[in-house]
């Protein structure tokens, strides 16, 4: 990490964002309209390349390395986030099958770690599993609740007490790192 990587204001006069980082921009501010050169799609963003064209120009060698990483880098987050043992592909469907999307309501097509396993120390556990669909889902990625979209945040603490439990342990600066803890100050809410 560089020394001049500190908290920022985004430069721009029409954003007010905060971020971490030693650009004078922000990530958002950064992206432009842009025209791949290859396949002459629109796209929004800081590379010169659409995002299929810019894999499809990565050796084929490599990029089934780099997938074989992802993959192996996500299943020992996931490996190291257990609680009480690995959650059954039951328990997955069981959580899709439950509802529609937290975040907006749409069919959920997948399962979303309220707490991410990435970055966050969130858990491989039924508390902190909802059901999402592939957009909210890649939408959120690995970014807390107070990080996102506020508008599908606030439809999710509407319709799910277990994303209301962590959006406010995380508004509070209570960033637990186990079901447990989570568990207690639910109790303590009610």
């Amino acid at each position: 990490m560089s020394c001049r990587t500190v908290e920022r204001q985004c430069s721009n006069d029409d954003c007010e964002t905060v971020y971490w980082g030693d650009r004078t921009l922000c990530n958002s501010c950064r992206q432009s309209d842009r025209i791949c050169p290859d396949c002459e799609t629109e796209f929004r963003g800081r590379t010169t390349r659409c995002g299929p064209c810019w894999w499809a120009q990565i050796p084929v060698d490599v990029r089934a390395a780099i997938s074989r990483a992802s993959g192996n880098a996500y299943r020992a987050r996931k490996l190291a986030a257990q609680v009480a043992g690995p959650v059954p592909a039951a328990e997955y469907e069981r959580i899709r099958a439950e509802g529609p999307c937290v975040y907006c309501g749409a069919a959920a097509t997948e399962v979303d770690h309220v707490r991410p396993l990435s970055t966050h120390g969130g858990w491989e556990h039924p508390s902190n599993l909802v059901p999402a669909c592939r957009t909210c889902n890649a939408s959120k990625g690995d970014r807390l609740l107070t990080e996102w979209d506020q508008a599908r945040v606030f439809h999710a603490v509407r319709v799910s007490e277990k994303v209301a439990v962590e959006y406010e342990c995380q508004r509070l600066g209570l960033l637990t790192d186990s079901p447990k803890k989570v568990a207690q100050i639910h109790e303590l809410a009610h």
